[in-house]
């Protein structure tokens, strides 16, 4: 009968707790989850509890966004916002009701771990009884409150746990529309670093 020397059981013993400890870790890293999914409904949810959103534009119009509509479109690569829309005037005591539709490229910002919106446009503005002269400056205000209300709020901001798997941090590596969902793509951070 064959008979192993200490020191070879030792350097056996020794392979095979690393190379059991490559395989798990390799299984591990296999199990991260390839990105974050979102619903139109999530991201509309998450935007809902920041509204209604006030503002007003050149002290002609108190302007309110309401009731969000989020759709995402894949084709374009843009997630459109819609809104209930209400305007006063100073000059009269009536409230013009409406809708509005914006729309934006979805982008990932790392300092606050949030989806926001940039390159937004205007897409449709629906307001009965607003004179001609005035549509087209309410157009105008109404780009604004795009650009510094949608670009400088969050849809959605992740939470620390949805960047943590089986203690393994997380970070988002791309952003993208898959059908009906918006996709974070993820990998591990120590990986993303090098």
């Amino acid at each position: 009968a064959m008979t192993m020397s200490p020191p070879f059981r030792s350097r056996t013993l020794v392979t095979c707790i690393a190379l059991t400890s490559a395989l798990l870790a390799t299984s591990c890293a296999l199990l991260v989850p390839a990105s974050l999914s979102f619903s139109a409904a999530q991201l509309e949810a998450r935007l809902a509890e920041r509204l209604p959103i006030r503002r007003t534009l050149l002290s002609l119009f108190d302007v309110e966004l309401a009731r969000p509509q989020i759709a995402l479109d894949a084709t374009e690569g843009r997630i459109s916002a819609g809104f209930d829309l209400e305007v006063r005037t100073p000059l009269s005591s009536r409230v013009l009701a409406g809708a509005v539709r914006f729309s934006g490229t979805p982008r990932y910002d790392v300092p606050t771990q949030s989806i926001t919106l940039e390159h937004t446009r205007i897409e449709q503005i629906d307001l009965a009884g607003l004179p001609r002269g005035m549509r087209e400056r309410l157009v105008e205000l109404a780009s604004l409150v795009a650009k510094n209300t949608l670009e400088q709020r969050p849809l959605y901001t992740l939470k620390p746990e949805q960047l943590r798997w089986a203690g393994m941090t997380l970070a988002p590596r791309g952003l993208r529309i898959a059908g009906d969902r918006l996709l974070i793509d993820l990998a591990r951070a120590d990986a993303i670093d090098k």
